[in-house]
């Protein structure tokens, strides 16, 4: 069952929220395994993975193993205009038809 699926059934909804706390499990140990002394090297595909998870299920905050649950909320609220604004500009090039 996929996340997207689960979110409109209620028995089905607490199974998606299991499986997307299993994936941002998995990808927090995944960080720790290129782990550097300080602190985890975390690309932008990192901080937009998290930022859709937390999107998606808000409680997986509760989860948050090696990253602030504070620091995830920041990348939301510092992303949320960016793709803001490139879905502007996809959707103007598509009316233009150069998508």
């Amino acid at each position: 069952m996929t996340l997207a699926a689960g979110a409109h059934q209620p028995q089905a909804k607490s199974q998606a929220r299991l499986e997307a706390e299993i994936v941002f499990l998995r990808h927090q140990l995944n960080l720790l395994r290129r782990r550097l002394p300080a602190k985890p090297r975390l690309t932008p595909v990192d901080r937009l993975f998290f930022v859709w998870l937390y999107r998606l299920m808000p409680s997986l905050l509760n989860a948050a193993v090696i990253i602030q649950p504070d620091t995830i909320v920041q990348w939301h609220r510092a992303g949320v205009p960016v793709l803001l604004a490139l879905e502007v500009a996809f959707a103007r090039r598509e009316a233009q038809g150069c998508g």
